[in-house]
Parts: structure tokens; sequence; C-alpha cells
């Protein structure tokens, strides 16, 4: 925010602060997050919220909604968490097998 001359407020707060309270409850679940989940759940609140007008919600108003909101990473998955280590040891045994049976530099 240091970079930003002006700070601007969103033309719905209300759009923003329940697009901001669903993106930490999906956060709080381990849910994945992407760009597109995020617009398009926009898009469903702004529906839902009976917000008057047209909003066109584009990469360049989801880059808006970041920065207004200090998200700086969107794409969250509970991946090491669910890391299956046996299958991890097997493989990595696995793998070295074959390098050692084939010849085969690490590379």
């Amino acid at each position: 925010m240091k970079n930003r001359k002006t700070l601007h407020t969103a033309k719905n707060e209300d759009l923003d602060c329940v697009l901001m309270e669903w993106i930490r409850q999906r956060r709080s679940e381990h849910m994945p997050l992407t760009g597109l989940l995020v617009m398009k759940q926009a898009r469903i609140y702004h529906e839902e919220l009976n917000i008057e007008g047209e909003c066109q919600y584009s990469d360049g108003w989801l880059q808006k909604f970041k920065k207004r909101n200090g998200v700086k990473c969107l794409k969250i998955c509970g991946e090491k968490g669910s890391v299956d280590h046996e299958a991890a040891e097997y493989y990595n045994d696995e793998f070295a097998k074959i390098i050692s049976d084939k010849n085969l530099s690490y590379e």
C-alpha cells in the first residue's frame, strides 16, 4: 500500500465485507481459492445483495479488490498437512532404484 498515492474505496463496501468474510471462512477450512472462484462468488453476492447496476468482475477488479483488502495470495491448499509420508518414502526408494538400475544421472 506504500506505493499508492490515494486509497480508493470500493463502490460497494458491503460486497467487499461479505466477500472478505467468505474468503476468511474458506481459508480457515483449508479450501483452495482461486481468482476465478472469488470472482464467481462476487457475482453471486452481487445478486444476493440486490446491488443495482452492472459490474464486470474481471481480473482488473480482482487485482484492485486484493490490493484494497490486503489479500496477498488466493491459491491456498491444505496439501502440506495431507501428505502421505509412507508413499513418499516408497516413491523415493523406487526412484533411486530405477536410477541405479538404468545407470541414469540424478539430473
